[in-house]
């Protein structure tokens, strides 16, 4: 029996959905039960199971289905059988099989394979052609040029490389296009939370204006009230969540409760209204310490105890 393009894409979103509430076991067993048993070269959905796997502290499985389904892909591209939305996909599955080799062998180990994306880009999709998804801008090549070069940003970030992070994004900055890309702008933010914390805190603030239920950014807000968390947690530690006192921005304590105040809010909206806000780990990292300030001894153990456990399912 054949099943309709339209079928299975609505398959593949109701097991997305089950992933994005993390029940990670329900969203397997239908990947490989109901779309992948009738769809083999369902690369998108391939890709799905790769990032659940990724759950698990052992990446190993994750890893291997990602190489093999490159290899497929890069088989089908030689052939001229892959189709322009598994283009895309051929992309973003790399960018994913970097991101579990950082996980497992480290961030250095990642970069050297930076070059390869870019190469792999420039093959699929040739300058001379003219190629989207759609009327959207996320359906841009630019668009998937600029997530190429922001996934680089991240990984000299994390690599406390700064003047290769910063080179990133202008070349990210610099692709043509016709709309504004506000991962650009979370870029910006994150870039200057190491000593320009004025600056870091309008691109936040930016980011917010067109988008309030925008993670990143809330977490980036965060970082700005309680940089001290980065020097003395364990959590999510990066070389940038140090920040320097030479730039405040809070004119005294009464500024900086109302910024809490307004903190808090953000924090409690998002886990209300978003899924990503509510199975962020980090999201309620900093609910923690909210609570943790105005002596809320309950919500505060509950929040801790969300961020174990989203931390233990986020994937890569």
């Amino acid at each position: 029996m054949t099943i309709s393009s339209k079928d299975e894409e609505v398959k593949f979103q109701y097991a997305y959905t089950l992933a994005q509430q993390r029940q990670i076991e329900l969203a397997v067993k239908f990947i490989k039960n109901e779309i992948l048993e009738a769809n083999p070269e369902n690369y998108k959905s391939w890709h799905l199971l790769a990032l659940c796997e990724s759950i698990k502290e052992n990446k190993d499985t994750a890893f291997k289905i990602v190489s093999s389904v490159l290899q497929a892909m890069q088989e089908a591209y030689n052939e001229n059988k892959l189709g322009k939305n598994d283009r895309w996909q051929f992309i973003h599955l790399k960018l994913t099989q970097l991101g579990i080799i950082d996980d497992m062998f480290g961030v250095n180990d990642s970069l050297e394979l930076l070059p390869e994306v870019f190469e792999l880009f420039a093959d699929l999709f040739p300058e001379s052609e003219q190629i989207k998804l759609g009327s959207e801008p996320n359906q841009t090549k630019e668009y998937l040029l600029q997530a190429i070069w922001l996934f680089a940003c991240k990984l000299y970030l994390r690599n406390g490389n700064f003047k290769e992070a910063q080179d990133a994004l202008k070349e990210s900055l610099n692709v043509k296009t016709d709309f504004k890309n506000l991962n650009n702008n979370l870029a910006r933010g994150y870039l200057s939370l190491q000593d320009r914390n004025s600056a870091a805190l309008t691109e936040f603030e930016s980011v917010l204006f067109y988008d309030p239920m925008n993670v990143d950014a809330i977490v980036g807000f965060a970082k700005l009230i309680f940089p001290e968390i980065g020097e003395t947690a364990d959590y999510k530690q990066s070389p940038l969540q140090t920040q320097h006192k030479t730039d405040q921005i809070f004119a005294n304590d009464e500024d900086r409760s109302a910024a809490c105040a307004s903190l808090k809010l953000m924090l409690e909206q998002v886990v209300e209204n978003s899924i990503d806000g509510y199975h962020s780990p980090e999201v309620w990292w900093y609910l923690s310490q909210i609570y943790e300030q105005y002596g809320d001894s309950d919500r505060l153990e509950a929040s801790l105890w969300n961020c174990v456990k989203f931390e233990e399912l986020e994937p890569i």
